[in-house]
């Protein structure tokens, strides 16, 4: 694996103007640069190399810092969570418990939000949205944890349009449920290369042994940044960049805070799409979808997902955030 700076990208909620400034932090490691093995030695973790690379893993390289983290058997108590919020900055950090709720649906009882289902364990079980189950209070199968795992250089419509060499150091989670059996299982793209179409599913975490692209996730909203690398060094050059992912389906504008009007797109199609923001397909609930329940399925970005593609991600009743 290359030898690289190993400083992590974290996430800013303060709005962003359109001139491009530094709006997030480097975390952990600071220059001059270390050897990519030592730090995650340090960390106690086991790395990709360079020849673990598949259908559904990447090779770590300059932009692409991503590592095996343990999956908590049960979630964690909010004041036992390192590094803290619902989007943890600590790799391996299980954020506190979450919501995932689309905007383009409405009920009487609020948004509907990601659900497994009956509250099923079984693996490959495809999600939908639906409903609060006991309104306002979610069910078991309605709150997720999003676990940090490194993090990739993305295109996205500002650094292509800024041209040269710049990348988005984007964070990469995992989204886990626990269910009450004791069981837990990972939001999952179906297959190991899935593509616009595929379905979303709960599955096991990792059961190939290394982390499955399929299983890892990279959340823009667009009232947050991150900072910019470059592409053939994975340096980090001091600028950062709103988290518009597709102009289309989140417009131009950054004046939203927090985790509001966020694209959910997955590492695997992203890999096969270039790691460009504006080409691969999205998280998305089925716009055709009669009654409440809405399949979960990515979709390209097109009209047909307007409505139905971008996320509220919010505390769970009972959660400090």
């Amino acid at each position: 694996m290359s030898t690289h700076e190993m400083a992590e990208a974290t996430t800013s909620t303060t709005p962003e103007t359109a001139k491009r400034r530094r709006g997030v932090r480097l975390r952990g490691l600071t220059r001059p640069r270390i050897a990519a093995t030592a730090a995650v030695a340090a960390f106690g973790l086991t790395a990709l190399t360079a020849g673990a690379a598949s259908a559904s893993t990447v090779a770590n390289g300059p932009t692409i810092q991503l590592s095996q983290y343990p999956v908590p058997a049960s979630a964690p108590q909010p004041q036992h969570v390192p590094g803290g919020g619902m989007l943890p900055q600590d790799n391996g950090a299980l954020g506190n418990a979450a919501s995932i709720a689309v905007t383009g649906e409405r009920s009487p009882d609020g948004p509907e939000v990601v659900t497994i289902p009956g509250g099923s364990s079984a693996w490959g079980t495809q999600l939908d949205t639906d409903e609060p189950s006991t309104a306002p209070t979610l069910g078991p199968a309605q709150v997720w944890y999003f676990q940090r795992a490194g993090y990739v250089g993305l295109n996205t419509p500002a650094t292509t349009a800024a041209g040269g060499t710049d990348m988005l150091a984007v964070p990469v989670y995992r989204i886990i449920n626990y269910n009450p059996d004791g069981l837990y299982t990972c939001l999952e793209a179906l297959g190991s290369q899935p593509s616009a179409g595929s379905i979303v599913d709960s599955n096991g975490c990792d059961v190939n042994g290394a982390p499955q692209t399929n299983q890892l996730w990279v959340v823009g909203s667009p009232g947050q940044t991150n900072d910019t690398i470059n592409a053939a060094t994975g340096a980090f050059d001091g600028n950062s960049s709103p988290q518009i992912y597709t102009s289309y389906l989140q417009g131009s504008s950054t004046a939203e805070s927090g985790l509001s009007d966020s694209v959910i797109e997955n590492v695997a199609t992203l890999a096969a799409d270039g790691w460009n923001t504006a080409q691969a397909p999205v998280l998305s609930a089925d716009a055709n979808s009669t009654g409440s329940a809405s399949p979960l399925t990515l979709q390209a970005q097109s009209t047909l997902t307007s409505e139905n593609s971008t996320w509220n991600i919010v505390a769970a009743p009972g959660s400090p955030e």
